[in-house]
């Protein structure tokens, strides 16, 4: 199984690999590099068992590696520091490759450290979680959070190539691969009814990671993310769909100060899903939530915070206060992304606090 996917964005153009042996690909793809790269690698792949294929091994073995700890609380400036004193320290020119290997997190900052790095520098991604693979290595968006405002600061820098290897998604635990089909499902629900329709169908292999359907999956939502943003690379129009669950989502990952030990981000979008379903049912007197919700505890997502068995007491004024604060508030009110019907997406702008209140409720109660 192999697809090449062309990602094509104003003056940038690059393929991406999808496969469930992308690690061959990258293995040769590296050899032509001449050891002018270096790789920036999650420390779980520190732990051979990790590792897809014996090539994967020898790659790591045969390179100059730094080994990230993963996780949102690294995903800090000091740890972009630190990415860049490892490129210092190895004296590298301007045409050196960085090969980014690990989740979101990795992906994200590694990114950010290569584009500012002698003002770019050469990058591939090899994302290895399900978040990076169909969503954050995609698109062009680095960063890293900073007051406990997830990706506060940042760039537009894309990559040279990517290579997805479906492999990986077996080193991944069940709360982290569920985590990161919460971003397959906002993308069915506010662009795709017939993926919507095939989440559905085939809800039981996808959770089994039977390899077809794994890919199939990966490479229809991929293919999705490429088309909303190359139409608007910089998120002045269509690309904000894509923030569907995220305004609700990221008051709560505030409220938690970024701690994925309580709230991890797709379990953050998940529930921001359902507060973004209650606003438009609510406010156009439709009937989203029951099906959204469904499709999400099809995929062991949380619909409310009884499903995470968080004994903390949520404050909505605060949570409500966080909105206020996200750069998504504008002076028309609070830019929600919302879907009147699967497989459509749509912006609005709301002021009513009694509403946002009641939507925020629905995840509460």
């Amino acid at each position: 199984m192999l697809s090449i996917l062309e990602a094509n964005f104003r003056g940038e153009k690059y393929p991406i690999y999808i496969s469930d042996n992308a690690i061959k690909h990258l293995s040769i793809h590296l050899q032509s590099l001449k050891n002018n790269y270096l790789i920036i690698c999650d420390d779980v792949f520190k732990n051979k068992k990790k590792h897809p294929d014996d090539k994967f091994t020898n790659i790591l073995k045969n390179s100059r590696v730094l080994y990230y700890k993963a996780g949102i609380k690294n995903k800090t400036s000091k740890y972009a520091d630190k990415i860049i004193q490892f490129f210092y320290k190895n004296n590298i020119s301007r045409d050196c490759a960085i090969i980014s290997i690990g989740g979101g997190v990795v992906g994200d900052i590694v990114a950010f450290a290569a584009s500012i790095y002698h003002r770019g520098l050469k990058l591939i991604h090899v994302p290895t979680s399900m978040t990076s693979m169909i969503d954050s290595s995609i698109g062009g968006k680095t960063g890293f959070n900073r007051y406990d405002v997830v990706n506060l600061c940042g760039t537009y820098f894309h990559p040279k190539s990517s290579f997805i290897d479906t492999r990986f998604l077996k080193t991944l635990s069940q709360r982290d691969f569920s985590s990161g089909l919460a971003e397959i499902i906002k993308k069915a629900i506010i662009f795709d009814e017939e993926l919507f329709d095939y989440l559905i169908k085939n809800k039981d292999d996808i959770l089994k990671l039977t390899p077809k359907i794994i890919y199939e999956t990966i490479v229809k939502s991929v293919k999705i993310k490429l088309l909303i943003t190359s139409s608007d690379e910089k998120e002045s129009n269509q690309r904000l769909l894509l923030n569907y669950g995220h305004t609700f989502g990221q008051a709560l990952e505030g409220y938690f100060g970024i701690n994925q030990k309580f709230l991890t981000h797709g379990e953050a979008v998940s529930l921001g899903i359902i507060a973004a379903s209650k606003l438009v049912d609510k406010k156009y007197k439709l009937n989203t939530l029951n099906t959204n919700k469904n499709l999400l505890k099809n995929f062991k997502l949380p619909t409310n915070f009884s499903d995470l068995k968080i004994k903390n007491k949520i404050n909505i004024n605060n949570l409500i206060k966080n909105l206020n604060n996200d750069k998504k508030r504008t002076i028309h009110g609070i830019r929600f992304i919302v879907s009147k019907k699967k497989g459509t997406g749509q912006i609005i702008y709301e002021k009513n606090k009694d509403l946002i209140k009641q939507s925020f409720k629905s995840i509460l109660s």
